[in-house]
């Protein structure tokens, strides 16, 4: 069975068609959508129990707690390797506001709720940080959820990644550029301004490259470690080099000899389009296929998003089918899927990203249901059983 935990954020109600302009274009390619709902000021709270059935008590200081067992650990884990371990609901702030941030995050109190998350990334130490496209905002938290900070000012921002120095990189689509923070919050350069047309997700390497999945411009564009552009993929003259509005791209690095392979969710196409560093198309796999077929294997109605777990699978999360497929990264093969669409706790609705955790635990970005769900992963899965 499938335990879980979910960081909710209360606000403004959204629908797609019914999301914001961003998330609309970023889930399914739209111009134009709709929007309705009303707004709340209550801050975000945390829900975790261990199985569909489990009662759920509401606790004095409003967080959700399970009644029949403790909370299961949750293990993050970053791009250095290290590992922090989380535990379940932690009292709120006795004034019932989102606690202060830490020393040194003065420039990170929190101000609004986090309703409509759309990107992951983690961190060293474990922090999780959530873009956010209504609030403008990035949400930071603490391995056991506690919701510490949030990066104001930033304008449609869309795709997070943290490198080794927990220096963060956030995409923001309204400025058409990548931004480069401290820990304090503290802006220290911006890459690809003038470049960049849309920073739907971002990726890292171990050598502190850059890959930014350009939507708009169906590139994938390189940064050096020092901002400079390099290669792109997606730029190539045939038909198998080129990209079609790409959404995802994750690195795939060997453990010998260096060699290095971008992963990239070619959502126009559905395949997962497989290139070199340096941008040399190397193979692909997947295929479009009808919603609700039962023919969904190994093919994809709408990918948004990829993620790479510690065994090496790739984690394919396809939004309009509310589910992801793990497969072999090199081939292509299904191994395996979970999620489903619904609104109980621990399904998928509009789910538009999600992070793979050292320690077998998925994090997934649920607009739909404006909370982020943190799925613990089903036995079989994280020992590779198919």
């Amino acid at each position: 069975m499938l335990g879980w935990v979910t960081v909710r954020g209360f606000g403004r109600v959204l629908k797609c068609f019914g999301f914001s302009l961003a998330v609309c274009a970023l889930c399914l390619g739209a111009t134009a959508c709709n929007r309705e709902g009303g707004s709340s000021s209550a801050p975000s709270d945390v829900h975790q129990s261990d199985t569909p059935s489990s009662p759920v008590a509401e606790t004095a200081n409003g967080t959700t707690a399970d009644q029949n067992s403790p909370p299961t650990p949750i293990r993050f884990s970053g791009p250095c390797g290290v590992e922090a371990t989380g535990g379940g609901p932690r009292p709120a702030d006795p004034r019932g506001e989102v606690p202060f941030p830490p020393a040194g995050m003065a420039n990170l109190g929190v101000k609004h709720p986090n309703a409509s998350p759309v990107r992951l990334s983690t961190g060293c130490g474990g922090r999780l940080y959530v873009t956010d496209t209504r609030a403008h905002s990035l949400f930071i938290y603490e391995p056991d959820l506690t919701l510490i900070g949030e990066l104001k000012g930033l304008q449609q921002p869309l795709g997070v990644a943290v490198d080794l120095d927990d220096r963060i990189y956030v995409g923001n689509d309204g400025r058409n550029n990548v931004e480069v923070y401290d820990q304090d919050g503290v802006k220290l350069r911006a890459i690809g301004e003038g470049i960049i047309e849309m920073p739907n997700e971002l990726a890292l390497d171990s050598a502190g490259n850059l890959y930014v999945a350009d939507s708009r411009a169906n590139l994938v564009r390189i940064f050096t470690p020092e901002g400079e552009a390099g290669p792109q993929i997606g730029s190539g003259q045939t038909d198998a080099e080129k990209l079609e509005f790409p959404v995802s791209v994750v690195v795939r690095e060997a453990a010998a000899g260096g060699e290095k392979e971008v992963l990239v969710a070619d959502q126009g196409r559905s395949r997962i389009a497989v290139f070199d560093e340096e941008g040399s198309f190397l193979r692909a796999y997947g295929q479009p296929v009808e919603a609700f077929s039962s023919e969904w294997k190994g093919r994809f109605v709408r990918m948004q998003a990829l993620a790479i777990d510690s065994a090496g699978r790739l984690h394919v999360l396809d939004s309009f089918m509310s589910k992801v497929q793990v497969l072999d990264a090199g081939d292509g093969a299904f191994l395996s899927s979970y999620g489903k669409l619904g609104t109980e706790d621990g399904d998928l609705y509009v789910a538009l990203d999600l992070v793979v955790t050292a320690g077998g635990t998925v994090l997934v970005a649920n607009s739909g249901r404006h909370r982020v769900e943190v799925i613990h992963q089903l036995p079989e899965l994280a020992d590779g059983v198919k």
